[in-house]
Order: C-alpha cells, then sequence, then structure tokens
C-alpha cells in the first residue's frame, strides 16, 4: 500500500525555488559565458579609466596649486614679470582646474592695478564665460568688468553691470554692495532716477544690510 505523500513545508518550498533559481542562472551564464566575460572586461576598463583620470585631475591640481603659491611669493617680493608669467602658466597647463579660474581672476586684478584696463577686462570676462563656480571669483569678475567700464568713463554702461549682477545674483552676499556702486555710477552719469531706484532696491530688497541705512539717506538726496 502506498504511503501518503508529505506536503512540503514554505521551507522547503523557498529552497526548491532558491535552487531552480539558482541552476537556472548558472545555465544562463554558462551558455553566455563570453558575452559575460567581454561585460566584465568592459566593466574593469571603465574603472581603470576612471580612476586614472581622477588621479590625473588630482596630480594637475596640486601642481597648479603649487604654482600659485610660487605666484603668491613673487607678489610679496614685487616680481610682477614672474607673477604674471605664473599666473598665465596655471591658466595654459591646468585649465581644467579650478586654480586656473582663480589665476584668471588674480591676473585679471593685476592688469587692473597696472592700469592695463583691456587685458583686465579680457581676463575677468574670460572667467566669467569658462568657470562661475564660485561666488566670491564671480563677482569679482563681473565687478571687475564694471570697473574697467568706470575707468573708461562708461559710467552708465559700469551702473547696468553692477546691478545686472544683483538682478543676477539676488541671494549672493555682495548684491547689495553691487547696488550701491549701481548708484554711484548712475549718478556719475547724471541718471538721477535710476541712482534712486537702485538705492530703493538696496532698501526693500537688503534691509540688513550695513549699506541699507547709507542707502537711505542717499535716497533723500537724490529727492
Amino acid at each position: 500500500m502506498l504511503k501518503p505523500r508529505k506536503r512540503l513545508t514554505r521551507k522547503q518550498i523557498r529552497q526548491d525555488r532558491f535552487i531552480t533559481t539558482v541552476m537556472r542562472l548558472a545555465g544562463t551564464i554558462q551558455r553566455n559565458s563570453k558575452r559575460f566575460a567581454i561585460g566584465i572586461a568592459v566593466v574593469l576598463v571603465a574603472v581603470v579609466v576612471v580612476v586614472a583620470v581622477t588621479q590625473h585631475r588630482k596630480r594637475q591640481q596640486t601642481q597648479a596649486t603649487e604654482l600659485l603659491g610660487e605666484a603668491q611669493m613673487a607678489k610679496w617680493v614685487g616680481e610682477t614679470e614672474e607673477l604674471v608669467k605664473l599666473y598665465q602658466r596655471v591658466i595654459q597647463q591646468f585649465g581644467s582646474t579650478s586654480s586656473s579660474g582663480e589665476a584668471r581672476v588674480a591676473l585679471g586684478n593685476l592688469y587692473f592695478e597696472q592700469g592695463e584696463i583691456e587685458k583686465a577686462e579680457a581676463a575677468f570676462q574670460e572667467y566669467l564665460k569658462k568657470y562661475q563656480d564660485d561666488s566670491i571669483l564671480t563677482y569679482t569678475s563681473w565687478s571687475g568688468i564694471a570697473a574697467c567700464w568706470e575707468e573708461e568713463g562708461r559710467y552708465s554702461e559700469a551702473a547696468q553691470k553692477y546691478r545686472g549682477f544683483a538682478d543676477r545674483h539676488q541671494d549672493s552676499a555682495w548684491a547689495a554692495r553691487a547696488l550701491w556702486d549701481a548708484c554711484r555710477c548712475f549718478r556719475l552719469s547724471g541718471e538721477f532716477q535710476e541712482a534712486k531706484m537702485a538705492l530703493q532696491q538696496l532698501i526693500n530688497f537688503y534691509p540688513d544690510s550695513p549699506l541699507a541705512y547709507r542707502a537711505k539717506s542717499e535716497e533723500k538726496m537724490l529727492e
């Protein structure tokens, strides 16, 4: 007489399904072993490339930072020609690093101090075109261009540039300063209504700024 078949427990069912799945997976791998090997090779090559690129960038950043250190020493001792060469070397050899952007802005400031306004503006423009990844350097470049236009007597354009920064970077810590400079340039260009509007913008948007109190006094003078 046949014995009644025992019911499988849940645990046995799960084990059976797991074994079946593993066997199917093993069969799939065996049938497609060549494809799997190629896929693994591709992944390994990609990992090696990523690691190599990362290490190369780190080396470049280190070298660029060292050159900026040399530039700082040259600045302290007043070796202007050497300073320019070091900044240009960082820009040319390490253009993909953050130090390159820093070197462009520093070079722009140096040219401005030397009265080479066109070169200064070009350096600032280049930073804004290629980088803008640092809030301080972005403001320095933006206001640097406006300052260059001031030096050339283009007060209305300079004022618009300053105000443009505040409009585009409303959350910047330097937006209030940009509006203050915009007002000053509008006054120099004789555009007193525009100057008043810039002051009002400063007061409305940045009431806690140290410049807000001064702006209120200036606004009364323009009435």
